[in-house]
């Protein structure tokens, strides 16, 4: 079982929003979810790289989650432009990973620039 109370994006979907100049999550499209990592035994899938990398990322990660302001959830927000680093809260927003284009450029202030070709799709 999922605790909630520290991920509460892991218990369903959750998709970004934006209003008054504030990003948050709410029920959607799971373009939005919790910035906590977990380890998985070595694979195909999931090479020793892969692992020492997850490693590193929580090294990472986990401090800035601890130190998240009240209220406030470290998140990954899905963006067709890329992922944002960001923390949330809950609540309905007018800009969602459902507008336009231009609206989530404006509303995210995001920095676009090319992706690396093996990003490409």
């Amino acid at each position: 079982m999922v605790n909630t109370s520290i991920r509460p994006c892991a218990a369903g979907a959750c998709g970004w929003g934006y209003k008054n100049r504030d990003v948050g999550c709410d029920g959607g499209n799971g373009s939005c979810v919790s910035a906590y990592f977990i380890g998985a035994n070595e694979s195909d899938f999931h090479p020793r790289e892969l692992e020492e990398a997850t490693m590193r990322i929580k090294q990472i990660l986990d401090p800035l989650a601890a130190a998240a302001p009240a209220g406030r959830t470290l998140s990954l927000l899905q963006t067709p432009f890329g992922t944002v680093l960001a923390y949330v809260k809950h609540g309905e927003y007018a800009v969602t990973s459902e507008s336009a284009d231009e609206e989530i450029v404006d509303a995210l202030g995001l920095i676009l620039e090319s992706k690396p070709a093996a990003l490409a799709y």
